[in-house]
């Protein structure tokens, strides 16, 4: 079996697509990282995020593991990067949620490297609801929305806090429905 890196396998399943360069990037194995343990425990929203997205067309592929968004699309001039962050509340408990400042900036990098293309990035989030299922909503990525967001800083990093108000259900995304 041949091992590769997270930085081969973008370069093998996307190869119209230039990566920047990230700290995991060249990882193989798990490491001790909180990330790592909080992968097993998301991967089945993930699963499912990845079923939803390819209900109608087959068109979103799920990145390696230690890729900085967890799927793409390349359709008709244009690559769709979506991020899921997986929320075990209900969707009012707070009137926002915390993304990464450094996703955003990963996905800034993306966009610069690969101009030819209209590049969108899409972040999913799902919350459970009263039963415990999962509902997904999600927010497009927009410059001048995201500036208006406050940012705060937590000891693994800097977030944005997005309102919850901005969120839309994902079956109102017009490329999945």
């Amino acid at each position: 079996m041949i091992r590769r890196t997270t930085g081969e396998m973008l370069k093998i399943a996307f190869p119209n697509i230039t990566f920047p360069p990230n700290k995991y990037i060249d990882l193989v194995e798990p490491t001790d990282h909180i990330s790592d343990k909080l992968y097993f425990s998301n991967l089945r929203n993930e699963v499912e995020l990845y079923n939803i997205l390819n209900r109608n067309r087959d068109i979103f592929r799920h990145t390696p593991r230690y890729c900085e968004l967890d799927f793409i699309a390349e359709i008709e001039n244009a690559n769709i990067f979506i991020e899921l962050k997986s929320r075990n509340i209900k969707l009012n408990a707070y009137k926002s949620t915390i993304f990464p400042l450094n996703k955003i900036e990963y996905y800034r990098n993306l966009k610069l490297l690969n101009r030819e293309v209209n590049n969108i990035l899409l972040l999913v989030f799902s919350f459970i609801d009263e039963n415990g299922d999962n509902n997904y909503y999600y927010i497009q990525y927009n410059k001048d929305l995201f500036s208006s967001y406050n940012k705060m800083k937590l000891p693994n990093g800097i977030y944005y806090n997005i309102l919850i108000k901005d969120l839309k259900p994902l079956e109102e995304l017009k490329i999945i429905s």
